[in-house]
């Protein structure tokens, strides 16, 4: 494993200020320059900050315990493949966490913070694999033929939710981990509607914090995507966004009384936060280039 040395937030520049560190905040992926580079922002409306300036390091995936998962292109791979970091903001250097090539796909981390459950594309087969997160070690959740992406933990740690096509069209699907039994929980006409990107099927779905429901993109019946929610058995299903174009990527506050996600307005994304029940949407950042995939950062004590 290796170092990767990052810019500190850019607390005290002129022209904007870290979110504060006390208080959870938003960090996403904005493409500025022909470039993804991530930012993080409070929910107070000051400016978005730069986080990184590191060239590799383009996306984020998720936090946990104030820590940033970030990837950059594993360059010594043939084909896509990233490798996966921690980003620790308040030491502004970032972890290597195993040498295992991931996918570019959401991932989870198990509830006693040990473990990672990833995606990785191996011998041409995508399958979700379990990463220890101290050494590194990986072991392969599924082997079959089907595309196995966007894995989340559950808060119980039972159970693993992710998107497959193993039905034929990408949907969602839940793994008990005891007995490695499967359950679908999507299969809407509607979602098998390909994209212009090819991006077909529901989009990644994320567990609430207290495991009772889960938040997905379906589509609206077009090409774009909707933010919904339905129980953790897939009952109850409702859509909490009908926007004319696309809401993406959601993600659950910490206490899980909001989501944010990223929309489309005037042709540019830009991060909202909305209430659990699709009330009271807001707009957090308002830029001109496009803001995706916002995470929650709940700072440590």
């Amino acid at each position: 494993m290796r170092s990767l040395p990052l810019a500190a937030l850019a607390a005290g520049c002129a022209s904007a200020a870290a979110p504060a560190p006390d208080a959870p905040y938003l960090a996403f992926t904005r493409y500025v320059d022909d470039a993804y580079d991530v930012h993080a922002v409070g929910l107070d409306g000051a400016p978005a900050v730069k986080v990184d300036d590191a060239p590799d390091v383009i996306w984020v995936y998720g936090s946990y315990d104030g820590l940033l998962l970030t990837v950059a292109p594993a360059r010594d791979v043939d084909g896509a493949g990233y490798h996966l970091f921690e980003f620790d903001p308040s030491t502004n250097a970032a972890r290597q966490v195993t040498d295992l090539v991931v996918y570019d796909s959401w991932l989870g981390r198990s509830p006693d913070g040990g473990r990672y459950v990833v995606s990785s594309r191996q011998d041409g087969r995508f399958d979700l694999y379990v990463v220890d997160r101290a050494t590194g070690a990986h072991e392969r959740l599924t082997d079959d033929a089907a595309k196995n992406t966007d894995p989340d933990w559950s808060p119980d740690g039972r159970r693993i939710l992710f998107r497959s096509d193993r039905g034929g069209t990408s949907d969602l699907w839940v793994m008990d981990l005891e007995t490695r039994g499967l359950s679908q929980l999507t299969d809407d006409p509607d979602d098998h509607i390909p994209t212009a990107r090819g991006y077909g099927g529901v989009g990644p779905g994320r567990w609430s914090p207290d495991g009772a429901r889960i938040a997905w993109m379906q589509h609206n019946g077009d090409t774009d995507f909707d933010i919904c929610v339905m129980d953790a058995d897939g009952a109850n299903k409702g859509c909490l966004t009908d926007g004319p174009e696309s809401d993406a990527y959601p993600s659950w506050s910490p206490d899980g009384t909001r989501i944010a996600y990223d929309a489309t307005t005037d042709g540019v994304r830009d991060i909202w936060v909305m209430n659990a029940d699709g009330s009271n949407k807001r707009r957090i950042t308002s830029s001109p280039d496009d803001d995706y995939a916002a995470t929650w950062v709940e700072p440590t004590p």
